[in-house]
């Protein structure tokens, strides 16, 4: 054989990981992220089916996990790439602690809440207090009960224009009072089981448990 023949490059199982993965990856990842999108725009506007869709995407991760871990085993392991980034956007959220709910929360909640006034009458339980010879105003508007019976909890909307309940400097003794009589009432032992955050302007959800 000539030496100066040039001879075809063996491709090496690197190289083939980061060749075009099956379509049946690229499927799979797309249904898992639309199904964790479809769980956070609608978890105001149907709760019942973001319920669903979130008990499906967190299986969908189980089985990226579980297919990830196959790959290793794998010499040419082309759908490593795919699930590793599909991996990476379901948990990047979650590593970063924020005052403001994700987007699409925020999205699909604006969507539920329009118009605003409307929403205020007819969701909201109001609470009016003084504050430094103004009136001010504090409410619930959403009650829904998540968790179980060992460890009941609820997600709440609340209704804040004085931001107090996402800025701890900003409470005042009257507020404070306002907050209690309308979150707490006549119950002991309230926790809260996440930090408050922001939905849209006014609006922030809280969660509590008993």
């Amino acid at each position: 054989m000539n030496s100066d023949q040039v001879l075809p490059v063996s491709a090496t199982a690197g190289g083939e990981m980061f060749r075009r993965p099956p379509k049946l990856t690229y499927a799979f990842a797309f249904v898992t992220l639309v199904s964790m999108a479809g769980s956070h725009f609608l978890t105001y506007p149907r709760p019942e089916v973001a319920d669903w869709l979130l008990w499906f995407s967190l299986a969908c991760i189980v089985v990226a996990v579980i297919w990830l871990v196959i790959c290793v085993f794998i010499r040419k392991p082309r759908s490593a790439p795919v699930l590793l980034v599909t991996l990476l956007i379901f948990y990047a959220p979650h590593l970063v602690e924020s005052e403001n709910a994700p987007w699409l929360v925020s999205l699909g909640f604006r969507l539920h809440a329009s118009p605003i006034e409307q929403y205020l009458k007819k969701e909201c339980r109001l609470i009016e207090f003084a504050e430094q010879g103004a009136t001010k105003v504090i409410g619930v508007c959403e009650d829904r009960e998540v968790g179980s019976a060992l460890n009941l909890a609820f997600d709440l909307v609340i209704y804040d224009p004085s931001g107090a309940l996402l800025k701890p400097e900003r409470r005042t003794p009257e507020w404070t009072h306002a907050w209690h009589d309308l979150v707490y009432g006549d119950a002991a032992r309230i926790t809260s089981c996440g930090g408050p955050t922001r939905l849209i302007d006014d609006f922030y959800h809280f969660c509590q448990s008993f």
